[in-house]
């Protein structure tokens, strides 16, 4: 929990945390910025798992939620707009504008 807090402070100017930063922190930490500060954007299921898709300022996060354990058991981020192609198909753009 310490680690992140010395990369990024919400309390700070400092208010966008970059792809790379993210990238540096724990499990933990992932955990708890992805939960607190990311938006959920999509979802899908693949063999058992649950991937849940976020959006954290210019980068994008993949939680893996195993049903097995009940809880996300992994997070990954990237920036490559390609990864996002399995979720187009949830992405449902009449909830986005017309609400």
């Amino acid at each position: 929990m310490q680690v992140w807090h010395r990369l990024w402070n919400i309390n700070t100017k400092h208010t966008a945390m970059t792809y790379a930063e993210f990238k540096k922190l724990d499990d933990d930490a992932k955990a708890q910025i992805s939960l607190q500060y990311a938006v959920p954007v999509a979802t899908r299921e693949v063999d058992g798992c649950k991937y849940i898709l976020y959006q954290l300022f210019s980068f994008y996060i993949e939680g893996q939620f195993t049903l097995a354990f009940n809880a996300i058991t992994e997070y990954r981020a990237f920036e490559n707009m390609a990864l996002i192609e399995p979720y187009l198909e949830e992405v449902n753009l009449e909830d986005l504008y017309f609400k």
